[in-house]
Formats: structure tokens, C-alpha cells, sequence
């Protein structure tokens, strides 16, 4: 108790969700609450939080997640008494080291390094370089050619021919010491805890010269603004939603893929919009769904024939942005303002024009216009900004994204709306049928998430990454989760 200054009793310090579901009565007693298990990253959370602001910050933050409070309690206190609570156990296992094993103590950075910047590689691609790596070690040692680690790929094949030429006993100790099976390979990396999980995609101009330039300068201007009670940020994003939409994982037998029925509308022309505004205390603000739009369209011939096409494009977005207006100067929303500088914070998509006529664009429209009338009465302020490109961590929107794409896989696989999906509809109006379904899940999914208000963990998390972004200069870092 004396880790943490003016600590309460343990009546005190109970949160709803600590009583966790229990495990069925035997005959050495009464029934055991079921232990919960929080990972690192919550655990990290707590303790930052705990440091940053003391009793005061850490105490809250784990409610809002769900963390016991006695648990945090003795995270916090072995933090302050030195210890190190985040660290991953499995570790300290050591299963690959075994009496006959062939790893060397170089063997673990080689390739927790290797995975990191080639993170699709397969196994026999990492045993590959990995064995590169040793003979490239076993001749530098003998003296018979000297390679730097950073040309190991591009001197392989020297590698290769120099290891023929060598003399036997040097091919022998290489021969004994290389890895010759996967499975020692897949034991390695599971000592490692370098596991198999979704892969993210970064495109090369993410962290070049030029992008980490402009996102430094963007993510010095705006970090401090989002800690200043002045200020009212606003998100805005856009993300697409298929027919085809479906969970990225499932289950099956050994040996069988897990496979789903999902319509045949791969086509992008079928793709529902949803544009979204968020800020960090009061959650979504608004959210809008644009469903496709079915047109009239002649053939070459002459016929006439119905198609769909996307119905967002820059005449959508400015009426998003007029709505948004009209939530912040509604009932809800009108005090959290007053005397406030609002911020719109949106991205570079082409809807949105280009960046030095997009304050104007918006600030001629009506509801924006008279938003920007009453801040200005309020000794307040309204302000556009375009973030930075290619910064997904830096809007708050991606996060809030995550949470909406899972309610809404959660009502297209509900009995009706996946029967109407895939069967239930008349000839002729299959795709405006299936149009209508998707638009109607994915509104669901907008006022759920509205009425679920603020994810305190996601802005905190966003802001942990302006804080990275300025201490890497610049560097954005997709390895890390959102």
C-alpha cells in the first residue's frame, strides 16, 4: 500500500467489471471467480498513466478499460518499487536451448531483426538467412573472406563459393552447426514469441524523406493543441463498406480452409461510404452512410441499362461537413464549444479538394457559416487543418473505424440480414435489395457506436503516437498497434 500515495481500502478501489465470471462448485469448496487476463499493452497503459499523472489518471483509465482496480493497483506498486510488470514471461523459457540444440546467443537478435522488416517471410526463407548468416560468421572467423552484415543478401552467392572452396574442417564445423529443418526454425521464432497474425500494409512513401518531413511539422503544430482545453478537435474520415464484407477470421477441422458465403458483388461500384467525425471527449459526433447510387446508362448500341456507381464525391463530403456543423451548434454539443477553437482536422482525399481552397470551400457553407458566427461571438474560433498523408494513427476516426467495422459484421452475419444477403430477393432487385441491407447494417452500426460514446483508450493510444512520431522525428511506425 505505501506504493501509492493516500491509497484507499480495497472496498474502495473495486470496479464494476471486477467481478468476473466463476468456475463451477467442487467439493474442496465454493466456486472460484474465473481469473481474468489483461495483455501487455493495458498493462503498459496503466502504469504510463501512473507515472504521467499519479492516483488521479491511472485510476480512471483502467475503469474505462475494464481493468480490476486492485490488479492495477499492484502493477502500479511494483512499478514504483522497480519492477518490471510488462515483460513478456515466455521469454525467460528458453525452449529452443536444449542439450543437442545448434542456437547461438546471436541467433535471437538476427532473427527477431529479420522478421521486422521482412514480416511475411516464411520459415524455410528465415532458416535460409539465418544459415547465410553463419557462414558468413564461420568465415569471418577462419579469416577466409570478411562480409559486412548489412551486404549478407547481396554477397550471397560469394558467400556460397567461398564456403565450397573453404577447407574441410571449416565445411564440416558448418555443417554441423546449420539448421537443417523448419520445425527448428518454427521453434526458434515460438521461443521468440514471433507469431503468425494479420499482416498491415505500408506504402513506400510512408516514411520516406519527404513524408517524415511534412508529418514532423504537421505533429509538432498539432500535439500541443490537442492538451490545450482551448481547443475542440474534430476527426473526419471516410471509409468504404462492401457487399462482400465478411470476418477476416473463422474456424474448421485440421486440414480444411474456413470458408464463408458472401454475394457476388466484388465489383467496386457497390461500395457504401461512411463518413464519420470524432473527437477525443465526446466520441462520434456525427456519422453518415452514403449507399451507392443506381443510374440510367446507354450501351454503344443504344440500349438502356441500370448500373451503380459510389455516391461519394465532394458535393457528399461538403453536405458531411455542413451536418457535422449542425450537430456542434445543436443542444448536445453548443456548450462544449463556447468560447473554444474548433478544429477540423481531414486528410487529403480527393473529395475534399485541394488543401488551400478547402478552408474556403467549407467555410461558405450555410451551417458552417453560422457555426463559424457563434464561435466568433463566443470569443471563439473555427479552424481547418489537412493532416499529414499516409498518418492512419495520428485520426482518431481509425480507431473508432475499428470498433464499427466489428458491429457491422456483427449484424450482417445475424440469421435475417445474412439470408437477405445471399438469397431473399426478388428478380430484378437482387443488387438494390442487397444495397439496402448492407445501408441498413451499417446505420445500425453508426448509432451504436454513437451511443456508446468516448473511447478513452483510443485517444489516449492517438496521442501516445504524436508523442512517438515528434521523439522519432518524423518516423511512423506501422509495427506498433493501433
Amino acid at each position: 500500500e505505501e506504493g501509492l500515495p493516500g491509497g484507499d481500502g480495497p472496498s474502495e478501489l473495486r470496479s464494476p467489471g471486477a467481478e468476473g465470471a466463476q468456475r463451477p462448485a467442487t467439493d474442496d469448496g465454493p466456486p472460484k471467480k474465473r481469473r481474468k487476463t489483461y495483455s501487455d499493452e493495458q498493462r503498459r497503459l496503466v502504469v504510463q498513466a501512473a507515472i504521467r499523472g499519479g492516483r488521479g489518471e491511472w485510476v480512471p483509465l483502467a475503469n474505462s478499460l475494464n481493468i480490476n482496480l486492485e490488479t492495477a493497483k499492484k502493477w502500479v506498486n511494483k512499478t514504483y518499487n522497480g519492477q518490471d510488470v510488462c515483460h513478456d514471461r515466455r521469454h525467460d523459457k528458453e525452449t529452443h536451448v536444449g542439450r543437442h540444440s545448434k542456437h547461438e546467443d546471436w541467433m535471437d537478435d538476427f532473427i527477431t531483426n529479420f522478421i521486422h522488416f521482412n514480416s511475411t517471410a516464411t520459415l524455410e526463407e528465415t532458416m535460409v538467412r539465418v544459415n547465410l548468416e553463419m557462414t558468413r560468421r564461420i568465415l569471418e572467423k577462419h579469416d577466409l573472406l570478411c562480409v559486412e552484415p548489412g551486404d549478407l543478401y547481396s554477397s550471397s552467392d560469394a558467400l556460397t563459393a567461398a564456403m565450397a572452396d573453404a577447407p574441410a574442417e571449416v565445411q564440416e564445423e558448418y555443417n554441423r552447426s546449420k539448421i537443417k529443418s523448419t520445425s527448428t526454425m518454427r521453434t526458434y521464432e515460438d521461443g521468440l514469441c514471433l507469431t503468425r497474425k494479420h499482416v498491415v500494409k505500408e506504402k513506400t512513401t510512408m516514411n520516406s524523406e519527404t513524408g517524415r518531413k511534412n508529418r514532423l511539422a504537421w505533429t509538432e503544430e498539432v500535439a500541443p493543441l490537442l492538451m490545450d482545453a482551448r481547443f475542440f478537435f474534430v476527426f473526419v474520415d471516410e471509409m468504404p463498406f462492401y457487399l462482400s464484407m465478411t470476418r477476416s477470421h473463422g474456424r474448421a477441422p485440421r486440414g480444411k480452409r474456413a470458408v464463408e458465403k458472401v454475394p457476388p458483388a466484388s465489383n467496386f461500384s457497390y461500395r457504401s461510404q461512411v463518413a464519420m467525425a470524432a473527437n477525443p471527449d465526446c466520441g462520434i459526433i456525427h456519422g453518415q452512410c452514403n449507399p451507392p447510387t443506381k443510374i440510367l446508362k446507354f450501351t454503344k448500341s443504344g440500349k438502356r441499362t441500370k448500373t451503380w456507381r459510389p455516391s461519394w464525391d465532394k458535393e457528399a463530403f461538403f453536405n458531411f461537413m455542413d451536418n457535422v456543423a449542425v450537430q456542434l451548434l445543436g443542444e448536445k454539443f453548443q456548450d462544449k464549444i463556447k468560447g473554444k477553437v474548433v478544429v477540423f482536422v481531414v486528410d487529403g482525399a480527393p473529395e475534399h479538394g485541394s488543401e488551400n481552397t478547402l478552408p474556403a470551400s467549407v467555410g461558405k457553407l450555410v451551417s458552417v457559416a453560422k457555426l463559424k458566427a457563434f464561435l466568433k461571438s463566443e470569443n471563439g474560433d473555427l479552424k481547418i487543418t489537412t493532416m499529414a498523408s499516409n498518418s492512419p494513427q495520428l485520426n482518431l476516426c481509425e480507431y473508432y473505424n475499428r470498433t464499427l467495422r466489428s458491429l457491422a459484421n456483427k449484424g450482417r452475419h445475424e440469421e435475417g440480414n445474412a439470408r437477405r444477403l445471399l438469397t431473399d430477393a426478388s428478380r430484378g432487385h437482387v443488387v438494390e435489395t442487397r444495397v439496402d441491407v448492407l445501408t441498413s447494417i451499417v446505420k445500425a452500426a453508426i448509432e451504436e457506436v454513437i451511443k456508446r460514446g468516448s473511447q478513452s483508450r483510443s485517444a489516449v493510444r492517438m496521442r501516445e503516437f504524436y508523442k512517438k512520431v515528434i521523439e522519432e522525428q518524423g518516423y511512423l511506425d506501422m509495427h506498433m498497434p493501433m
